[in-house]
């Protein structure tokens, strides 16, 4: 305690001759002494640290109060790193989805150019036999006007050219015939790849769109520890960690949920379910439980069932469904 002299700015305030001051406890002292002398407390004047040891101990606590909030920094920042970690290891996984999935597609319109280029060739060589049978047909249907030849070589000639004429006809319908078995065979080879093809590119989509949304909920999860993130001593977000219980197959329970309005976003695997609070959000919890009609659709119910329910920042829950 310090007294005031008569002329000093806080006996005038006061209005007394004399009065005690308490010097204010955690001041450095470069701060004390500024204090001292705006008060018009010269040094001889200072008073004695009774406080000494409780200012101390003031300065402890605080600084271990700091030590604390900055190791909590320091843990939502290496949980951060992981997530981010996590994140680009998903988009390697899925960049690699994506360059084998074009490839696939590349092949597969590929083959199906090449099949097409078949079909085209098939059509070709129907016509061609069609036009071949038409032929064969008038040929066989032209009547025949016999003439006796004066010189029976030239009649030999013509029926021997006939003949050989008749053999390569023949020959060439056996090739087309050959070919159209050929190209069929081809053909129904081409349309099973294409059908393999198919069924790769939907597993590729199906995978793309699991890790596209595994990534964007790593995205809220990693953003919502970022706006907890708080550097000031005096407040830190300090979220309460729960069980959800599940009472039946559409009806999800917890204390740690006020009633309002919910967005709910169920991972495609159903390993994960984000509960997020949204004013537009369609789950309305009552008395801390939410109704979802087609919760039992995507993760099957048997029992009353507990699951661990964990904040992820901004009043954001996460449960492990698996």
């Amino acid at each position: 305690m310090v007294e005031l002299r008569r002329n000093s700015p806080l006996a005038k305030k006061f209005g007394k001759k004399t009065s005690e001051i308490e010097v204010p406890e955690g001041l450095s002292e470069v701060e004390r002494e500024q204090f001292l002398k705006a008060n018009g407390i010269s040094n001889s004047e200072k008073p004695k640290t009774e406080d000494k040891k409780d200012q101390t101990i003031s300065k402890v606590k605080h600084d271990e109060e700091i030590g604390e909030l900055k190791e909590k920094l320091r843990k939502k920042e290496e949980k951060i790193g992981d997530l981010n970690k996590d994140r680009d290891d998903l988009r390697k996984e899925r960049d690699t989805y994506k360059s084998r999935w074009e490839r696939a597609r590349s092949d597969f319109e590929e083959e199906q150019k090449k099949s097409n280029d078949y079909k085209e060739q098939l059509r070709k060589a129907n016509d061609d036999i069609d036009a071949k049978k038409k032929e064969i047909k008038r040929l066989t249907e032209q009547p025949i006007n016999v003439q006796v030849p004066e010189d029976t070589s030239e009649t030999k000639k013509a029926l021997k050219k006939a003949k050989k004429d008749n053999a390569e006809l023949s020959g060439k319908i056996e090739e087309l015939k050959a070919e159209i078995t050929r190209l069929t065979a081809d053909n129904s080879s081409k349309d099973s790849t294409i059908e393999h093809l198919n069924s790769t590119i939907k597993e590729f989509d199906t995978e793309r769109a699991r890790f596209e949304d595994t990534i964007t909920l790593k995205d809220e999860e990693i953003e919502g520890l970022k706006n907890r993130m708080e550097l000031s001593s005096e407040h830190l977000d300090v979220a309460t960690s729960g069980l959800l219980i599940r009472q039946n197959v559409d009806e999800i329970a917890s204390d740690l949920l006020d009633d309002g309005n919910y967005e709910i976003k169920l991972a495609r695997n159903g390993s994960y379910m984000l509960i997020i609070p949204d004013v537009e959000g369609s789950a309305v919890c009552k008395n801390h439980r939410i109704m979802l009609p087609r919760l039992g659709e995507l993760v099957p119910f048997s029992i009353k069932t507990e699951y661990p329910l964990n904040p992820v920042g901004n009043n954001i829950f996460r449960v492990e469904l698996k």
